[in-house]
């Protein structure tokens, strides 16, 4: 039989602590990193209307990632009319790092993905024409999104936010910061539709569910 010396015992006994351990420390982070994102959010990232908090869960990851970058670095959440972008930027200022964001991304798409419920009542089918006419060159015919063209996906977000952020592009209010490259693309593309068709096209697409 070989025999160990102490020493020896003990490093592999700590190695073999560390590689049982490390699955739950990268939990654990993504958990902390996520936490001041549950107030608003939830704990499965659903999130709150009564909050004007959007449901995350069926969001791009890249999409997080590229937002919650802006949001820390002022190139999104700064406009004196954007009382909710404001308040992004806030939580987003305790990002400290690279791993805290990619942490926030990784836990947000381990939460499973729930269609969320409709609350806009308009004419899905003029949203259809719509959408076809004027939103399906970048975010694909189904409404998929185009990673190649940083056009995100907009199926299974919530109605009532699509709106709103496409009258803050409209009005300026998102997409003017000049390192915002896709948010000024998206700020011109917003010129075109009313606020009823844009209530239709968002009734569409949320009745389009997410199951793709």
């Amino acid at each position: 039989m070989k025999l160990f010396s102490l020493a020896t015992l003990t490093a592999l006994s700590l190695m073999m602590a560390g590689c049982d351990q490390s699955p739950v420390t990268s939990e654990a982070a993504e958990e902390a990193a996520y936490k001041s994102c549950n107030v608003c959010h939830g704990a499965s990232g659903l999130g709150n209307r009564g909050m004007q908090a959007p449901s995350l869960v069926n969001l791009d990851d890249w999409y997080v990632e590229r937002q919650l970058r802006h949001f820390k670095a002022g190139i999104r959440g700064r406009h004196s009319r954007d009382t909710y972008g404001m308040q992004m930027a806030s939580q987003a200022s305790l990002l400290k790092s690279d791993q805290m964001i990619e942490a926030v991304v990784r836990r947000i798409n381990s939460f499973p993905d729930k269609s969320p419920l409709a609350t806009i009542q308009a004419d899905q089918e003029s949203g259809q024409r719509l959408y076809n006419t004027h939103c399906s060159s970048c975010h694909g015919a189904e409404g998929k999104g185009n990673r190649e063209l940083n056009a995100p996906s907009l199926r299974g977000i919530d109605d009532w936010y699509l709106v709103r952020q496409y009258d803050n592009f409209q009005q300026g209010i998102r997409g003017s910061h000049a390192d915002d490259l896709y948010g000024q693309q998206m700020q011109q593309a917003a010129q075109v539709l009313s606020e009823q068709e844009m209530k239709d096209v968002a009734a569409w697409l949320i009745s389009q569910g997410i199951d793709y």
